[in-house]
């Protein structure tokens, strides 16, 4: 526990605690028991007796106990180990807050390397689509080499969102 503590820029409980350790990874990890541990993680399981947090680190535990087997950043610091900026949650959890606070790095559009289309071609496929007209779904289909479905779901909004 001193050990790790140590490595720790301590503050007051408003302020990021630092892991002032070197960094392999983004998330900066601890070894302990013959186990590199995500010093968030240890950090939780320290300070809130939550030990089995750490011991029962196996891809069994996650199968089997899915309720809080993540540690969130409240503060999205990744080097903070500040038990007060901590908080557990679900895999779904950590991925909802990475998306409700526009981390997560989504290939939207033509960037996404199995984009078929360009912004302006799915523009060109809302605007010119008229239903049971001009050959329907299926002529864009063909145009812009896509399937009917993926036509389909352009003009409804369910692909391309962000345009």
């Amino acid at each position: 526990m001193q050990r790790f503590w140590s490595k720790v820029d301590v503050k007051d409980e408003d302020h990021c605690w630092v892991w002032k350790n070197k960094c392999q990874a983004y998330y900066p990890q601890f070894w302990y028991e013959g186990k590199m541990i995500l010093t968030h993680r240890m950090a939780y399981a320290l300070h809130y007796d939550r030990m089995d947090l750490i011991e029962n680190k196996s891809n069994d535990y996650h199968k089997n106990n899915n309720n809080f087997s993540c540690v969130l950043h409240s503060c999205d610091n990744p080097k903070c180990c500040n038990p007060h900026h901590l908080f557990l949650g679900t895999n779904k959890d950590n991925i909802l807050d990475k998306v409700n606070k526009n981390r997560s790095q989504r290939m939207r559009g033509s960037i996404n390397g199995n984009s078929k289309l360009t912004k302006d071609q799915v523009l060109c496929i809302r605007n010119e689509y008229v239903p049971r007209k001009n050959g329907g779904l299926a002529y864009f289909a063909k145009k812009y080499g896509i399937s009917t479905t993926q036509v389909h779901d352009i003009i409804q909004n369910k692909t391309w969102k962000h345009i």
